[in-house]
């Protein structure tokens, strides 16, 4: 009896497994990207669009019907280089999952930006001015009053001042662009 249980299990399992919806990667009715995606950057960070040209990273985001809430730019130039975690190493997909904090120097060893992620999710990212003073701080974990998929972030003007500090949230679209609402503690 246990055996013909076992077969049954074995038998059945990989239509279970094929079963489940792929939540990675989906668009919604009208073509958007919508849900979490993967996304490919190069050795510099910078977001690419062919997974088969200069990956080196992938990190995880998350879009709003083709609004990416997560957005990041390249930190890294040949002017500004990367400082990395220790021991990565490519994964499964070949590509190495953003993990740790990434530190990028100008040429005076200044930190000029910084990024932490966590398994692939963006957690932290701070800008700096030449001077070291930071300039634009973002945290993608802190959510204002429990809302999903709000983030906090703050601005410093070059002497270090605090100029504004608020969360941001998706509003939508008007004409063809991107809006953003903000919110104050």
């Amino acid at each position: 009896m246990k055996h013909n249980l076992l077969k049954l299990i074995f038998f059945f399992l990989p239509t279970f497994a094929s079963a489940q919806p792929d939540t990675l990667n989906q668009f919604d009715s009208t073509g958007l990207k919508n849900g979490w995606w993967v996304d490919y950057l190069n050795s510099n960070l910078g977001e690419i669009n062919d997974a088969k040209t200069d990956t080196v990273y992938y990190r995880y985001t998350f879009y709003d019907h083709g609004f990416n809430l997560v957005k990041m730019g390249s930190i890294g130039t040949k002017k500004y280089t990367i400082a990395t975690p220790m021991n990565l190493v490519p994964d499964h997909t070949g590509f190495i999952l953003l993990d740790g904090e990434f530190i990028s120097l100008d040429k005076n060893v200044t930190t000029r930006f910084l990024l932490n992620a966590n398994k692939g999710h963006l957690t932290v990212y701070e800008e700096y001015y030449e001077s070291g003073k930071m300039s634009h701080f973002f945290d993608y974990t802190k959510r204002w009053k429990g809302v999903a998929h709000t983030f906090y972030s703050c601005g410093y003007n070059k002497d270090g001042v605090l100029t504004w500090d608020m969360y941001f949230h998706k509003g939508g679209f008007k004409n063809g662009k991107e809006v953003w609402m903000l919110w104050n503690d």
